[in-house]
């Protein structure tokens, strides 16, 4: 099976957002960010008696809820851009043992039995060679059939971590 990949900087940052802020440490840290806004707004109004009180818990929450996300974004921005792996057209070749990589500017094959983990999201299949790093395809460029034989021979390896879509 032969799977060709372009990966846009638009793509790359809405999965790294979401595979940032499905973590519970995020998800806790960005409520906690919109409940100090929250808290900063009630004691500067009328309602806590209008104090300056408030400013340190509203500067916290502004913080961790909208300028923390932006500083995420341009390391997003800054890894896409100055990982030109991340950019090039990569040509994945896929049987039943091994996985072949064709970069613009690289080649790499492995046997599939030793990667770490491979996990099916709505629009990727993400390929962990250890527990950071993973190749990833996206789903756009792939018919259900597709989806289907990569999943039967990612269900064929034994010895790696599965996480795929029923």
């Amino acid at each position: 099976m032969i799977i060709n990949t372009k990966i846009q900087f638009e793509e790359y940052c809405s999965l790294m957002f979401m595979l940032t802020y499905r973590k519970a440490t995020t998800i806790i840290s960005a409520l906690l960010g919109l409940f100090s806004i929250t808290m900063g707004i009630l004691i500067l109004s009328d309602y806590y008696g209008g104090n300056n009180d408030g400013l340190f818990p509203l500067s916290i929450g502004i913080y961790i809820a909208f300028i923390r996300p932006i500083f995420v974004y341009r390391l997003f921005h800054k890894n896409y851009y100055s990982t030109k792996l991340l950019q090039e057209s990569v040509t994945y070749e896929f049987t039943e043992e091994k996985m072949k990589i064709i970069g613009e500017s690289f080649t790499s094959e492995s046997e599939i039995s030793s990667l770490y983990k491979i996990e099916e999201l709505n629009n990727w299949f993400l390929i962990y060679t250890n527990r950071q790093i993973a190749n990833l395809i996206p789903k756009k460029n792939l018919t259900e059939e597709e989806v289907l034989e990569i999943r039967s021979i990612f269900l064929n390896t034994k010895g790696i971590i599965l996480i795929l879509k029923p």
